[in-house]
């Protein structure tokens, strides 16, 4: 019963209250854009999607079409026309127009729109629907006459059929731009690449997928490679370029800075590669565009044309210039080596620069040596030395204590981990307190040797700071060369690793010599008591495996004991033996050499 009543009072609600006596305010009707009462102030918007001949002429044509039709309007006052031309309508961005006319909106310039279409106005649904509800938004708002759907804004029931064309716009711009792609994949994989003018090549103009040498440019083209490769900066060739007064572009341009240099060296096409699809569109509707790292197929052709330089020289510029990425980077370091005396084929080491690999290294110490018939380089046979020659003590079947089995207090002590070396206190004593040394490698016998160096020396390694008087160890950065001997000695980049030195000394000169063989690992673990949660360090010295069942190297055989063998007895000390430049086999190296100093030599003559 009281359900019924309760129906009843909802349907006495619906009747309605003095409902014959309410009054209706009427709303204003939208004004008609074909109303001749009242004043519009109305601009038109016209864009082309292509920058060709053609599309131009129909740019010029939207334009003088606007200009009539809103003329025939005797109520419609022209604000402007705003025109883009070659702009996509999927993106805003670049679309000067469109946004000009939109801050014009927003000033209450313009109380009407009026455009050919929806595809015109956008092809990007978002950015043509918010467009037009802020228009619709505005006080005083406004509205947009989509002229070939004959849609106005204005009315009420517009915004189901705009957003349906937006859609249908938007899609025929996706299927355009994949029909693009297609068509450019097709291309490139048929070897029909794009040659547009490049510095040093112009279109050859029987062929116009194919380049052409343009002499005068491609040798300056040549200039910023070999001085890349040589050692130079960026900054320093482009330095070098303005004050030659070379030009740097296709436009006669003489505008040097980095990044035209880098430019220049990243494009394959200097040395007759082609390289298709380098970049691609993330999103059609933002035309973002990002590098493609695999995300798209790539097209490449080498010798596509005639290169401005050789293959290897480009392939040396990418080396480098992925070095100069790195933090510890600083020039292109030159390979030399000792070629007399106890430090016979040991070689300087640049201990930042990781661009050289063990090979290099020990084609450079070969240099010092004669060469058999089949190139190999003939060492000399320590292993031959007559024992005899020691003295009347026979050491046959004694061994050389090995540094891990004694104590090493005072030692000269050298450590290296991954990215990193340190010498201790006792190894710059030793040294005279020197403030630089240069390390030196042999890779053949595996040894290390420091001496001192003047600190303008390109191999100086600056291995402490002086304080109160006394040098103190500084750990240094060695990216380049200790991740050499890791590799070529297997050691474990989570463990760190101890060398023990033998000095020697003659007059004011001194020597540290190092075995990397004798290498101890020195494994460091952190440990956190469960009870308390303090962090100790555990380090673990692991011994050679050799060492279960000897002291040390045999006397007659210990390579190491043969090189101090050669200052203590045969008194082939002369440790400023100078360094002698190895020779490049390398014609194209060679040659660029050449250049550099050809034209650097113009620059001297001023």
């Amino acid at each position: 019963m009281a359900a019924e009543e309760e129906k009843q009072k909802v349907r006495d609600r619906q009747r309605g209250y003095r409902a014959d006596e309410i009054v209706v305010i009427k709303a204003a009707e939208p004004v008609s854009i074909r109303d001749t009462s009242t004043k519009l102030r109305v601009a038109a918007y016209c864009r082309v999607s292509t920058d060709n001949i053609e599309q131009t002429s129909s740019f010029e044509l939207q334009k003088l079409y606007y200009e009539e039709y809103i003329g025939d309007h005797e109520n419609w006052e022209m604000v402007g026309i705003y025109a883009d031309e070659g702009i996509s309508g999927t993106s805003l961005k670049h679309r000067d127009e469109f946004i000009r006319m939109i801050n014009d909106c927003r000033l209450g310039k313009i109380d009407l729109i009026v455009t050919k279409s929806v595809s015109r106005f956008s092809r990007n649904v978002v950015v043509c629907v918010e467009t037009v509800r802020e228009l619709k938004s505005l006080k005083p708002p406004v509205r947009v006459f989509f002229e070939s759907e004959g849609i106005d804004t204005g009315d009420s029931s517009s915004d189901v059929m705009l957003n349906i064309l937006a859609i249908f716009a938007q899609e025929e711009s996706h299927t355009k731009s994949e029909i693009m792609n297609w068509s450019i994949d097709n291309r490139f994989a048929r070897g029909n690449f794009l040659t547009p003018r490049l510095f040093g090549y112009k279109v050859d103009p029987d062929k116009p997928d194919r380049y052409i040498i343009v002499e005068e440019e491609a040798e300056i083209v040549r200039l910023v490679y070999s001085m890349y490769i040589t050692g130079y900066s960026p900054n320093e060739i482009a330095e070098t370029m303005t004050k030659l007064g070379y030009i740097s572009n296709v436009r006669g341009d003489k505008k040097w800075n980095a990044n035209v240099v880098n430019n220049i060296i990243s494009n394959e096409r200097r040395c007759g590669m082609i390289i298709a699809r380098k970049t691609y569109t993330v999103d059609f509707t933002t035309h973002e565009k990002r590098i493609n790292v695999n995300q798209r197929n790539k097209y490449k052709l080498d010798d596509h044309h005639e290169g401005i330089v050789a293959k290897e020289l480009y392939e040396e510029a990418l080396r480098i210039k992925q070095l100069r990425k790195q933090r510890y980077f600083d020039v292109v370091p030159p390979l030399s080596v000792i070629k007399s005396g106890a430090l016979k084929g040991f070689v300087p080491v640049c201990i930042r620069y990781t661009g050289f690999t063990y090979e290099n290294y020990k084609f450079a110490s070969d240099f010092a040596y004669a060469k058999d018939r089949d190139g190999n380089a003939i060492r000399d046979s320590y292993k031959t030395l007559d024992k005899r020659d020691l003295g009347i003590v026979d050491f046959t079947g004694f061994e050389k204590l090995d540094s891990q089995l004694i104590s090493r207090n005072g030692m000269p002590t050298l450590w290296f981990k991954e990215r990193q070396l340190f010498f201790s206190k006792a190894c710059i004593e030793k040294m005279m307190d020197s403030e630089c040394v240069e390390l030196l490698f042999e890779p053949t016998e595996m040894l290390l040797a420091i001496r001192s160096c003047d600190e303008d020396n390109p191999y100086a390694i600056k291995w402490g700071k002086n304080k109160d008087g006394k040098m103190l160890p500084l750990i240094k950065a060695s990216t380049g060369f200790s991740s050499i001997l890791y590799k070529c000695l297997n050691w474990d980049p989570k463990d760190r690793y101890r060398l023990i030195g033998v000095r020697r000394t003659r007059g004011k000169d001194s020597i540290v010599l190092f075995d990397l063989n004798t290498a101890e690992k020195i494994h460091r673990e952190e440990i956190i008591n469960d009870s308390s949660d303090e962090l100790t360090i555990k380090t673990t010295t692991y011994l050679d495996e050799y060492l279960i069942d000897h002291f040390g190297n045999d006397y007659y055989q210990d390579v190491y004991s043969m090189r101090l063998y050669l200052m203590d007895l045969l008194k082939k000390w002369n440790l400023d033996a100078e360094l002698i430049p190895v020779t490049e086999p390398d014609e194209w190296l060679v040659k660029a050499k050449e250049l550099v100093n050809k034209h650097l030599a113009k620059l001297m003559e001023g």
